[in-house]
């Protein structure tokens, strides 16, 4: 629940056009990430918000070839993910 006050305009006033229950507003964290998050009930103290991906819940299915086949290095052991020119995250 975030505080209504949050989404008051300079004058004070509350827009019930803009967020209603089902519109999504752009939003950023204390950190200054960016999120979008979908509103799912206004009161006069609190609006409720859902930031899950949309996404988030639904069957996804993929269909994907193997393309090679290989043993790990053992730096790739040792650092528990692949070591490739493709992938190479530390």
């Amino acid at each position: 629940m975030i505080p209504s006050n949050i989404f008051h305009d300079e004058n004070g006033n509350f827009d019930d056009v803009m967020f209603q229950v089902g519109s999504v507003v752009p939003m950023s964290d204390s950190y200054g990430n960016h999120l979008r998050g979908t509103i799912m009930e206004v009161t006069d103290e609190h609006v409720k918000m859902d930031f899950n991906h949309p996404l988030a819940g639904t069957d996804l299915h993929f269909t994907g070839e193997i393309l090679d086949v290989r043993n790990a290095t053992e730096e790739e052991i040792a650092n528990g993910h692949v070591h490739s020119e493709h992938v190479h995250q530390h």
